[in-house]
């Protein structure tokens, strides 16, 4: 792991990553240029900040306790009543309002999804 880190350190001090990176940029139809200046990239006509709510009070603190765990990835098979998630809470009133945003985050069809591919394409210098 440490040669890990070592080799990427090394790849961006000495730039070459910056290169690949814009390599990749030219490579997928982009324009490299707006890799060094952004300010050259489109601008959409609006945009919208999604604000935190935050906790309910000033003063609530975190519960380190609460928490989801996943028990499916995306394109795993799922049987009817089979366990999605497992919620960790602490408060009922916090889990009857979460709980309704959790089941909508799923997406469950008739036919299998195949997962997207992880690398697409080995650029060689």
């Amino acid at each position: 792991m440490q040669d890990g880190r070592r080799l990427g350190a090394e790849l961006i001090g000495s730039g070459k990553a910056f290169d690949r990176f814009r390599r990749l940029v030219e490579l997928q139809g982009g324009e490299a240029g707006c890799v060094e200046d952004s300010s050259r990239l489109p601008k959409a006509q609006g945009k919208l900040d999604v604000a935190s709510r935050g906790r309910e009070k000033e003063g609530d603190g975190v519960d380190p306790a609460a928490g989801i765990v996943l028990h499916k990835k995306v394109a795993q098979p799922v049987k009817a009543g089979e366990p999605l998630c497992t919620i960790h809470y602490n408060s009922q009133a916090r889990l009857d309002r979460a709980r309704p945003l959790i089941e909508q985050g799923f997406q469950i069809g008739d036919l299998p999804r195949e997962p997207g591919p992880i690398v697409r394409k080995v650029i060689e210098s």
